[in-house]
């Protein structure tokens, strides 16, 4: 039987940078541990307790917020696998992009009942976004520079990004 130690180890280093969440649609309260909390900057004693959901997507940028309902929404019905990137206000009025997976489970009625999945920063190393390198490495230099608020860096980095991900 082979031994999948290492390989764990090497995820592990990944494991302290992954928040976990459950969403109990009945109740419509989200439970997530420290790392979630730490990502979305809320106290973890609250998340710990349970929270709507809503004042999690309150934290989700703007602009961001109708792609995020529509994707969760289309994964609640049917049942697939949600992916995406967004970003989150931070108190210093940075941002701070995240990537989320979630699935719905279903009960034993097959209804939709628990929303679960895993969020990190998209700006962690192992973290890419699709298959061009240069652009994941642009993206994740926008994403400091927006968070440390250099504004200017961010402006130019933000057009370097748009050309080599031909958008």
């Amino acid at each position: 039987m082979r031994d999948f130690n290492d390989d764990i180890k090497y995820v592990g280093g990944l494991s302290d940078s992954i928040g976990f969440f459950s969403w109990v649609l009945a109740d419509n309260l989200l439970f997530a541990d420290a790392v979630f909390a730490s990502l979305y900057e809320i106290p973890v004693d609250d998340v710990v307790k349970g929270m709507p959901v809503e004042t999690i997507l309150s934290k989700i940028v703007e602009e961001d917020r109708a792609v995020i309902a529509r994707n969760t929404h289309e994964a609640i019905i049917s049942g697939n696998t949600s992916a995406s990137s967004y970003a989150v206000q931070l108190k210093n009025g940075g941002r701070k992009c995240l990537v989320a997976y979630g699935r719905c489970l279903r009960d034993s009625n097959g209804e939709p009942s628990v929303f679960t999945g895993a969020v990190m920063d998209a700006v962690m190393p192992d973290v890419t976004f699709g298959s061009n390198a240069l652009e994941a490495h642009c993206r994740a230099a926008y994403e400091i520079a927006s968070r440390n608020g250099d504004v200017l860096a961010a402006r130019y980095l933000k057009s370097a990004l748009a050309l080599v991900s031909g958008s």
